[in-house]
């Protein structure tokens, strides 16, 4: 198993992974739009790897099989700068070879040397509904002192 940052010719696997990932997310109730993702990992992959990232979890042939999308957020009140997760997907034959726990040590990672001192983690809860005023359980989001 390897890791790397995205590149600009991983856009067909990011575009898959996301995918994969996306429908077992109770965000599926929004259309996923194709288009925004491939924009979205355009940027990363083309651009300044300080704000956002996307890396890629390899198997041994080198086919991304997991995926890991991060920004840094600047939460309200505070001068400091948190890196968090929006994404973090390994393909269910892949799972249990650790590769989940790497991308979230080379997040953390990340997360140092681009100066923040927090990582922000989301678990995804069930699609449990909160009837009563129209709402989606959707994450549940923990933080991490660097």
């Amino acid at each position: 198993m390897n890791l790397r940052l995205a590149t600009k010719s991983d856009i067909p696997d990011i575009l898959r992974l996301i995918s994969e990932f996306y429908v077992q997310t109770p965000y599926k109730i929004f259309d996923i739009s194709p288009e925004r993702v491939r924009k979205i990992a355009e940027g990363v992959a083309d651009g300044d790897k300080t704000e956002n990232v996307i890396i890629l979890a390899l198997d041994d042939s080198g086919v991304p099989r997991g995926i890991l999308g991060a920004a840094k957020i600047y939460p309200l009140l505070t001068d400091q700068e948190v890196a968090a997760e929006l994404f973090l997907w390994v393909e269910p034959e892949y799972r249990k070879q650790r590769m989940g726990r790497w991308l979230m040590l080379a997040l953390e990672e990340w997360a140092r040397k681009t100066g923040c001192s927090h990582v922000q983690m989301a678990k995804m809860n069930g699609n449990s509904s909160k009837k009563k005023f129209g709402y989606t359980e959707a994450e549940t989001v923990y933080l991490r002192k660097l």
